[in-house]
């Protein structure tokens, strides 16, 4: 009975991936169980890309890219397509705000933050703690970054099939 549950849950899944035409503004746990990837194509392809021409481009996240061309390439990897895996290097120095503002759009309309809304609260009292120097305030944010970290790689072996 517990395997007809399971598989039942994962035809739920699958059945919400069909039906959810749109990844941007999702749940990155629901993106995993519905594609069975542990990093969504969209962070994936942009990363990639940007690797790829070498981050050399002055301002690269901070000059906003073409609105209708991020808007055509979350299109398609709302889709499910990946344009920029076989693209031209120099088309993609051409592109460079463009891939950077989808991938900004991405992350900011994530449903929930890649740093948790759990952990806002832990964030804003070390930043408020007057009684530590710069240096214990960085060691406290470090240490709660390392914990992400570790909780990351954790969901990360156990979302993928």
């Amino acid at each position: 009975l517990a395997s007809i549950d399971a598989k039942i849950i994962g035809i739920k899944h699958q059945l919400r991936a069909l039906c959810t035409d749109h990844w941007f503004g999702g749940s990155l746990t629901e993106q995993s169980k519905a594609t069975g990837r542990r990093v969504p194509l969209a962070i994936e392809s942009c990363v990639r890309a940007l690797g790829q021409i070498g981050l050399t481009e002055e301002g690269i996240f901070r000059v906003p890219g073409e609105t209708e061309a991020v808007n055509e390439l979350k299109g398609c990897f709302e889709r499910a397509e990946d344009p920029l895996a076989d693209a031209d290097p120099s088309d993609l120095n051409a592109r460079v705000h463009t891939i950077a503002s989808c991938l900004k759009l991405f992350l900011r309309q994530l449903e929930d933050p890649l740093l948790t809304y759990e952990l806002y609260g832990l964030f804003v009292a070390i930043g408020a703690d007057k009684h530590s120097d710069e240096a214990a305030k960085v060691q406290s944010f470090s240490t709660c970054m390392l914990h992400v970290a570790c909780a990351t790689r954790r969901y990360g072996a156990h979302s993928a099939p």
